[in-house]
C-alpha cells in the first residue's frame, strides 16, 4: 500500500469519526421508536443547539436561503420529495411541464451543489431546510 494510499484512508476514517457526535445525537432521538416515517423537523429541534450549527456550517446557507425563501421552489421541492422523487409524478400534481420541473431541480443543483434524484442529498437538504426555520 502507498504511502499516498494510506494517507487518504486515514483522512477518510478521520471524516467520519468526526460525524459520530452527530449520529449518536440522531440515534437517541430514534432509540426505541418505531418510525415509519421520519419528521424532519423533530429531528432538527431536538438537536442541541452546537450540533445544528456545527452541520450547518458545512454548507453555504446563503445559497440555500435563497431556494428556501422561495415559496414555489420550495413547494416544487416538497411535492418532489413527496412523489418519492418521481418527475412525472410531480409534474402532474403541480400541473407543471416537466422540462419545467426538471429546470427547477437542476437550478437547485447549480446553486446549492445539491442533487435532489440522489437520496443522500434529499435527505440533507429536507434536514437543513428544518434547521434553518428553527435557526
Amino acid at each position: 500500500m502507498s504511502e499516498n494510499t494510506f494517507d487518504g484512508e486515514v483522512r477518510e476514517k478521520n471524516e467520519k469519526f468526526q460525524r459520530v457526535p452527530d449520529m449518536l445525537e440522531l440515534n437517541r432521538f430514534f432509540e426505541g421508536e418505531t418510525c415509519t416515517k421520519v419528521n424532519y423537523r423533530e429531528v432538527a429541534a431536538s438537536l442541541p443547539k452546537s450540533v445544528r450549527e456545527k452541520i450547518t456550517s458545512r454548507f453555504e446557507m446563503k445559497n440555500l436561503a435563497k431556494i428556501f425563501e422561495d415559496q414555489s421552489m420550495m413547494q416544487t421541492v416538497e411535492t418532489y420529495l413527496d412523489c418519492g422523487m418521481n418527475i412525472s409524478e410531480t409534474a402532474r400534481r403541480l400541473y407543471m411541464h416537466r422540462n419545467t420541473l426538471m429546470y427547477r431541480l437542476n437550478s437547485i443543483r447549480k446553486n446549492t451543489g445539491m442533487d435532489l434524484s440522489s437520496f443522500d442529498d434529499a435527505v440533507t437538504f429536507r434536514l437543513l431546510h428544518y434547521l434553518y426555520i428553527i435557526k
